[in-house]
């Protein structure tokens, strides 16, 4: 998922060997938004990572550095990358998207969603979004998922109660 801000890799990597992995095993980069804090590292992980695909939202790709030799694949809903769903969720910036892994139920919102203390889901930062009206529908395209786990770019991960939470923020 996203690379985080520049200087990142070395984290990445860290989570990578806790898995008894390496940057090999990486087959795609999937980056939810053009924001530096989640695409900023982008070209040094790409570099580590050189059979990795990589993608993002179509409208987001232009704004977003990537190595020269190396081109962002576009991505909206209904695509696959490596057996996850992607889901369109505009409005945190126009090409925002979302990762939803069916199996397991675990959805990787990005920031078209935060996570609060105790569990509580809030919608896009409305400091940082581009179209406010986009972010409120992209909740409620997200809610009918119905995800058991949730991850966001910001706040602690929702494992229990997910898809209630998700769904009384859609409704309110």
């Amino acid at each position: 998922m996203d690379t985080g801000v520049d200087q990142s890799q070395d984290l990445i990597e860290d989570a990578l060997h806790a898995l008894d992995l390496d940057w090999g095993a990486a087959a795609a980069i999937v980056i939810t938004h053009r924001h530096d804090d989640h695409a900023g590292g982008l070209v040094r992980v790409a570099n580590l990572a050189p059979a990795a695909s990589m993608y993002a939202g179509a409208d987001d790709i232009p704004a977003i550095n990537t190595p020269q030799d190396r081109d962002l694949l576009a991505v909206g809903t209904g695509d696959l990358v490596v057996g996850m769903e992607i889901v369109s969720t505009p409005g945190h910036t126009p090409g925002h998207i979302s990762v939803f892994e069916p199996t397991r139920g675990i959805l990787v919102a990005g920031d078209a969603l935060t996570g609060n203390p105790g569990g509580v889901i809030s919608g896009s930062n409305a400091s940082f979004t581009d179209d406010m009206d986009a972010a409120v529908a992209s909740v409620a395209t997200l809610a009918t998922l119905r995800p058991d786990v949730i991850l966001f770019g910001h706040g602690e991960p929702v494992t229990t109660g997910a898809a209630a939470a998700l769904a009384d923020l859609a409704d309110s």
